[in-house]
């Protein structure tokens, strides 16, 4: 089965994305053999497809669009969440932010499916353990902005219902 990977990136060491269908075995009886520990390719990211896609337990929050995650080779590994910023931890807003992260994913396993790397830091979608894309739950709650188009009509949204830091903009950017 063909295979994504990021061989100078790094990422090779993880579970790479099996970008064909399951393989079934020509017998009389049709088995289907599942991929390792991956999960299916999400329909609203950056080009339909991820580089790379693991499962990993959320080690670490450190604010509400970067976590750290334990990969399967015990190696600590920083996420920047795709297409959304958080405003500055010491704003109401991003202290709300990193709070609902952390309730959300934190020691939990999840998805961390790989769309980039800028210095040293990956750019995915995370997936919580309901298959939830976290980046798009974030800026339904008004905790984020939207940065990417697939996630505006979320943000356009959370404003027209007063979500969030949309509730009150200035009193969100200051700290409490």
């Amino acid at each position: 089965a063909p295979v994504a990977s990021l061989p100078q990136s790094g990422l090779a060491e993880e579970v790479p994305v099996v970008v064909s269908p399951p393989v079934t075995t020509p017998s009389s009886v049709s088995a289907t053999v599942p991929a390792p520990d991956v999960a299916p390719p999400l329909a609203d990211a950056v080009g339909s497809t991820y580089k790379v896609m693991w499962r990993a337990k959320v080690a670490g929050i450190i604010d509400g669009c970067t976590i750290e995650v334990k990969t399967r080779q015990n190696q600590i590994r920083k996420v920047r969440l795709a297409g959304i910023v958080c405003l500055p931890f010491h704003s109401l807003a991003g202290k709300e932010a990193r709070l609902f992260t952390t309730r959300s994913i934190f020691v939990q396993e999840v998805v961390v499916a790989v769309i980039g790397e800028e210095a040293g830091l990956l750019i995915a979608d995370v997936l919580d353990q309901d298959k939830t894309l976290l980046n798009r739950t974030l800026v339904q709650q008004g905790l984020v902005n939207a940065t990417e188009a697939r996630f505006r009509v979320d943000e356009e949204q959370a404003r027209i219902r007063k979500k969030g830091l949309w509730n009150n903009p200035t009193a969100w950017l200051h700290a409490p």
